[in-house]
C-alpha cells in the first residue's frame, strides 16, 4: 500500500519482503527518462517482420496438414507472413530431430522464404539426460546452467521465476556497474 503523508512524504506499508527504491533526480522529465534508461537499458525494438501475421499451432500431425492450414489461410485472403513450426516437427520431442512426417520441412521452408514469408522452428529448452546430444555436449564441456549444487540436473521443481531471478540479479548489477563509472 502505498499513500501520501502531510509534507512531502509517501507512506509504504508492506507485509514483508525488500523493498528497493530508486531515486532518478532529473532535474526535468527528459533527464529522468535517460537516467531510467541508463539504469534498465534501452528497450530494444523487434524485427519488423516479427511484429507481422504470424500462424503458430500446436498438434499438426504431419507438414501435409500444416502446409493445408497454410494453404487455406492464403487462399481466403487471410494474413501470413510468419509461420511457426511447433514441436510436433520433433522426432519424440527430440531436439535437434526432425520426425518421419516432417522429413519435407528444409525444402518447405525454402519455398515460403521464396515466397516472401519467414518460417520460425520452436525448441524446448528440455535436453534429456539420457539422450545422447546431453552426452556428446558433457563430453565437449558445453556450458549449462549451473545451479547451486554441482548437479547436473537438480532434484528438487525449478521453476522459470527462479531462472528469470537470476538473470535479472545479472542485469541490475551490469547496470549498477556502468553508471558507477
Amino acid at each position: 500500500e502505498i499513500t501520501t503523508a502531510p509534507g512531502p512524504a509517501l507512506i509504504y506499508r508492506t507485509i514483508g519482503g525488500n523493498l528497493d527504491i530508486y531515486f532518478f533526480p532529473g532535474p526535468t522529465p527528459e533527464e529522468v527518462t535517460q537516467q531510467y534508461l541508463a539504469f534498465i537499458g534501452k528497450p530494444v525494438l523487434p524485427a519488423y517482420w516479427a511484429l507481422g501475421y504470424q500462424l503458430s499451432r500446436y498438434g499438426y500431425k504431419d507438414l501435409d496438414e500444416m502446409k493445408t492450414v497454410i494453404a487455406r489461410n492464403i487462399k481466403e485472403n487471410i494474413p501470413v507472413e510468419t509461420v511457426v513450426a511447433d514441436i510436433d516437427y520433433m522426432e519424440l520431442r527430440k531436439d535437434f530431430t526432425l520426425g518421419q512426417n516432417w522429413k519435407g520441412l528444409p525444402e518447405y521452408i525454402t519455398e515460403l522464404h521464396n515466397k516472401g514469408m519467414r518460417a520460425i522452428v520452436i525448441y524446448d529448452p528440455a535436453i534429456q539426460v539420457d539422450y545422447d546430444v546431453f552426452k556428446r555436449g558433457l563430453d565437449a564441456r558445453a556450458q549449462f546452467i549451473e545451479w547451486e549444487r554441482k548437479d547436473q540436473v537438480p532434484d528438487y521443481q525449478v521453476r522459470f521465476i527462479d531462472i528469470l531471478l537470476l538473470l535479472l540479479i545479472a542485469v541490475r548489477a551490469k547496470a549498477r556497474a556502468s553508471t558507477c563509472h
